[in-house]
């Protein structure tokens, strides 16, 4: 079963531009890929949880696209 966190990731521009990402990792914890995080909620209780999971990102080292090992499963 694969999970997902916020994490801040560093883009693989001349600029070093700096993303708050969704990222989603495999059962061994690699990460599978990134998309730009679902802002919006039914209630200001989930807005809240939302920004306390981006403030939680901001905790964790940053991960750099140049250098990460992207997983892919093959389909069967």
């Amino acid at each position: 079963m694969s999970t997902w966190n916020h994490r801040v990731v560093k883009m693989d521009d001349e600029d070093g531009t700096l993303l708050l990402a969704e990222v989603v990792y495999d059962d061994d914890g690699n990460p599978l890929g990134y998309h730009e995080p679902f802002m919006s909620s039914d209630t200001i209780e989930g807005l809240q949880e939302l920004i306390t999971r981006l403030s939680d990102a901001l905790e964790e080292p940053v991960l750099d696209v140049a250098t990460m090992e992207w997983t892919r499963k093959e389909e069967e």
